[in-house]
């Protein structure tokens, strides 16, 4: 807040002030901070370097007032008469000074930022300097004032009065100044980038060496002005009105000019580089020595201008009407004409190289001895034209209509004449490589002795053509029909041939070294003695092709249909075939030496006698096929479909075969030594004398099997699956695992038990419900389990396997999540038959409390019920015990680590005691 003895001193007036501020007020700063001192006179007071910060000075009269240096920030200025007051150095950012008047005020180095001066009078003001940024200056009356050096940056000008206004060398970069008065003002080395000058009053202003980069001078009125030198890179200038402006050595690139009036304008030494000229009319404007590269003409009216040999590199000449006009040996590179109008246009010499004439009107040209290499002529009618001499190399010719044209020594290379009618025209002895002839109509065109090296091809009509002679290397013919064709011994090396139609064609020693085939039809093709190498021949159609002694070494035959092909012979080695169908095809004797075979449909394929060790058939199909005496070692046949395959006598050593399908297969005397066949399907599958030495059977399926003279030392077919599975004379050996067996028909029951043996005989159990086959010494050390073993109960039941193993007992365990119908109770009644004693989990009673008494009704047998500590004896149990002495007393177990060390001591030596005891009440019986 103001002090208060400084504000009372105010209040006694003016000369009050003065003399106080004269005595020992000179070293002492006023404070009139937020004071109100509105309306008051001021005239003449003494108020230099005062903090006046967000004083009310609202209509204040401040005529001849000393402010220098004081702190006006925030101040409320508005309507304060400032008339020759002295305000250098002052601070009045953000104060508003809206409709003040500050007519001949010194403003020198006042900071004036962010300051509201709208509709204030600022004429003749001295604002030398001034740091004016942001402020609001909007239709202010500074006319003539001295803002030279001043800061304006970001300031709102808009429909202020600049005229005559000296503005030499300020800073008005993102200034406002739409519809701002500048008649007359000067604006030399004024800064101006990124300024708003849409609409503005130029006239006769002086803005020599001006930078008006990007400025918005849209619809502005510089007709008259100095911009000689100015630096336009990117303005606005579209509608503005240039009549009789000086531009020259102006820079203009890139600046927008659309629909300007440059009528009578000075462009002499100008660039006009990217400009936009479209819809200008420059009739009678002197063109000599202007810088037109990447101008846009579009639309302009040009009609009968001489540009002769002018540089127009890049310019835009579409629509635009250029008639009569002389451009030869005009530079004309990469220019555009689309849609030009060019009759009657002497083009001679002239240099058009990646020129776009596209649908140009040529009506009358004169295109002699014209460079038009790379140029775009699509959709243009040069029928009957004489093209003579002409360098079309590279040209776009799409669609254009060539009928009949003579292009006698005409340079044709890499021309486009996609979609071309070239019918009937005489092409003899040209030069068209790597010329894109896609869709062209070909029909009786003579071709013969051509260069068509590299040509594209592509659905050209080829009716009749004559190509004798012509050299087809590196030619593109995707999508080409050559069907039925005499191609015998043809080149087609390197050649794009996608999608081409050779169904049918005779290519006996064709050579397609390093062609591209993908999507290719070779359907009953001869290419006997065919050279493929390398070549790309993914998902090409080669069903029932003659391949015999064909060479596709190395090539790409990846997703190919060689279905039924005659491949004898033939040379495949490290060609990639996968998911190619090979499906009926002879590859008898073919060299398949590091071939890629994954996901390769070999359904009733000959491979017999074939050496495909380390081969990857990973997913491969090869149902049915003929593998005899095949060398598969070390393979990858994981998932491999081998069902009722012919694979006698085959060598698989260390081949991993995981969850392959062999079921139905041949394997007899097949060496399986070493492999992998965890998760196998080998239903049915006859494995007779075959060699299962060291091989992994963990988890497959043997239902059905035929195990006859099988070898199996040191074999692990822990976890596989066995029903109806036939078991003769096996070799096995202490190393030979066989524990926790599976023993399930199609999912309807599952019993898990360890050895081949008493896994065949449960199987036939179920089969015939006969037991009286059963060795005594199987009987004697099998034990049945019986309870509930859910995921969280898993360690339980291992711990009893393994003790019972440990104690040479083979365990027997029913899957009661898949087993729980009243013809499983039979079934499990009569695997009681077959056991020494039965141990009864009854953590989860329900289920076994219905099994225990079904088996003691129709056998005595030795039933010791184990029960975690905490866990009450059912009722039912305890009831059981009354009426059968065949229930033992239950072992309560701490823990599992209990179970594991006292299970000698408290449930086999009871059990076993228990069983002699019925076995002397049986003896004793009978």
């Amino acid at each position: 807040m103001a002090k208060q003895e400084h504000l009372e001193i105010m209040k006694q007036g003016v000369e009050t002030w003065n003399r106080w501020r004269q005595g020992r007020g000179i070293e002492e700063r006023p404070d009139l901070r937020r004071a109100n001192l509105e309306r008051m006179d001021l005239h003449g007071a003494d108020l230099s370097e005062a903090n006046l910060s967000g004083v009310d000075l609202w209509e204040t009269k401040l005529m001849q007032a000393n402010l220098s240096r004081a702190n006006l920030k925030w101040a409320d200025l508005w309507g304060a008469d400032l008339s020759e007051a002295n305000l250098s150095g002052a601070n009045l950012s953000g104060a508003n000074l809206r409709g003040a008047t500050l007519d001949k005020a010194d403003l020198r180095g006042v900071d004036l930022s962010r300051t509201n001066l709208d509709k204030a009078n600022i004429r003749s003001v001295n604002l030398n300097e001034a740091d004016l940024s942001r402020t609001n200056l909007s239709r202010t009356n500074l006319s003539r004032a001295n803002l030279s050096g001043a800061n304006l940056s970001s300031t709102d000008l808009s429909g202020t009065d600049l005229r005559g206004t000296d503005l030499s060398g300020t800073n008005l970069q993102e200034a406002d100044l739409r519809g701002a008065n500048l008649s007359e003002a000067n604006l030399t080395d004024a800064r101006l980038n990124g300024a708003n000058l849409r609409n503005a009053i130029l006239q006769g202003a002086t803005l020599y060496h001006v930078v008006l980069a990007e400025v918005d001078l849209n619809g502005a009125n510089l007709s008259g002005a100095n911009l000689s030198e100015a630096n336009l890179n990117g303005a606005d200038l579209g509608e503005a009105d240039l009549s009789g402006t000086n531009l020259g050595g102006a820079n203009l690139q890139d600046a927008d000019l659309r629909r300007a009036d440059l009528w009578g304008a000075y462009l002499n030494g100008a660039n006009f580089s990217g400009v936009n000229l479209s819809g200008v009319d420059l009739s009678e404007v002197n063109l000599t020595e202007v810088i037109f590269h990447e101008v846009d003409f579009s639309g302009a009216n040009l009609e009968r201008v001489t540009l002769d040999g002018v540089s127009l590199c890049e310019v835009n000449f579409s629509d635009a009407d250029l008639s009569g006009a002389s451009l030869t040996g005009a530079n004309l590179h990469k220019a555009d004409f689309s849609g030009a109008n060019l009759n009657s246009t002497n083009l001679e010499n002239a240099n058009l190289s990646r020129a776009n004439l596209e649908r140009a009107h040529l009506q009358w040209a004169n295109l002699s001895r014209a460079n038009l290499t790379d140029a775009n002529l699509s959709y243009t009618d040069l029928a009957g034209v004489n093209l003579c001499g002409v360098n079309l190399q590279g040209a776009l010719l799409f669609a254009v209509d060539l009928r009949e044209t003579d292009v006698k020594d005409a340079d044709l290379q890499q021309v486009n004449l996609k979609e071309a009618n070239l019918s009937k025209s005489n092409f003899c002895g040209i030069n068209l490589s790597r010329a894109d002839l896609t869709g062209a109509d070909l029909s009786g065109t003579d071709l013969s002795s051509s260069n068509l090296q590299g040509a594209i091809l592509s659905n050209v009509h080829l009716r009749e053509t004559n190509l004798s002679g012509a050299n087809l290397s590196d030619v593109y013919l995707s999508k080409a029909d050559l069907s039925q064709l005499y191609l015998q011994g043809t080149n087609f090396s390197r050649a794009d041939l996608r999608e081409t139609n050779f169904s049918g064609c005779d290519l006996r020693n064709a050579k397609f070294t390093s062609a591209n085939l993908s999507g290719a039809n070779l359907n009953a093709a001869n290419l006997s003695e065919a050279a493929f190498w390398q070549a790309n021949l993914y998902n090409a159609d080669l069903k029932e092709a003659n391949l015999n002694g064909a060479n596709l070494s190395e090539a790409n035959l990846c997703d190919v249909n060689l279905s039924g092909a005659y491949l004898c012979k033939a040379n495949l080695s490290q060609s990639r075939l996968s998911r190619a169908d090979l499906s009926g095809a002879n590859l008898s004797e073919a060299n398949l030496n590091q071939v890629e075979l994954d996901k390769v449909n070999l359904s009733k394929v000959n491979l017999s006698h074939v050496n495909l060790s380390k081969i990857n058939l990973s997913g491969a199909n090869l149902k049915d096929a003929r593998l005899n005496e095949i060398n598969l070692d070390d393979a990858d046949l994981r998932e491999t479909i081998l069902k009722d395959v012919e694979l006698q006598q085959a060598s698989l050593i260390r081949a991993d075969l995981r969850w392959a399908d062999l079921s139905g297969a041949n394997l007899s005397y097949a060496d399986f030594s070493a492999a992998d066949l965890s998760g196998a399907n080998l239903r049915k599958a006859n494995l007779t004398h075959a060699l299962l030495k060291e091989t992994d059977l963990r988890e497959a399926d043997l239902r059905y099997a035929y195990f006859t003279e099988t070898e199996l030392i040191h074999a692990d077919l822990s976890g596989c699956r066995l029903y109806g599975t036939a078991i003769r004379n096996i070799k096995i050996d202490g190393m030979t695992n066989q524990y926790n067996l599976e023993i399930s028909q199609d999912d309807r029951f599952s019993i898990i038990t360890d050895g081949l043996h008493i896994a065949q005989y449960i199987s036939s159990l179920f089969e015939r419900q006969d037991v009286h086959d059963l060795d005594e010494t199987v009987h004697e050390n099998t034990v049945l389990i019986l309870g509930q073993f859910s995921s969280e109960r898993q360690a339980v039941l291992e711990i009893l396997r393994e003790t019972l193993r440990k104690q040479n007992y083979i365990p027997v365990q029913i899957d009661f999540e898949k087993s729980r119908s009243r013809q499983w109770l039979e079934i499990m009644t009569a695997l009681a038959q077959i056991v020494r004693f039965v141990i009864a989990d009854f953590s989860d009673p329900k289920i076994v409390l219905q099994q225990i008494p079904h088996i003691l009704r129709s056998i005595m047998v030795p039933v010791q019920p184990l029960l975690l500590t905490g866990l009450e004896e059912p009722v039912e149990l305890l009831d059981l015990r009354k009426t059968s002495k065949c229930v033992l007393d239950t072992f309560f177990y701490l823990d599992n680590r209990e179970l594991r060390n006292r299970f000698v001591e408290r449930v086999l030596t009871p059990v076993l005691s228990g069983a002699r005891e019925i076995k002397n009440k049986i003896s004793q019986a009978a």
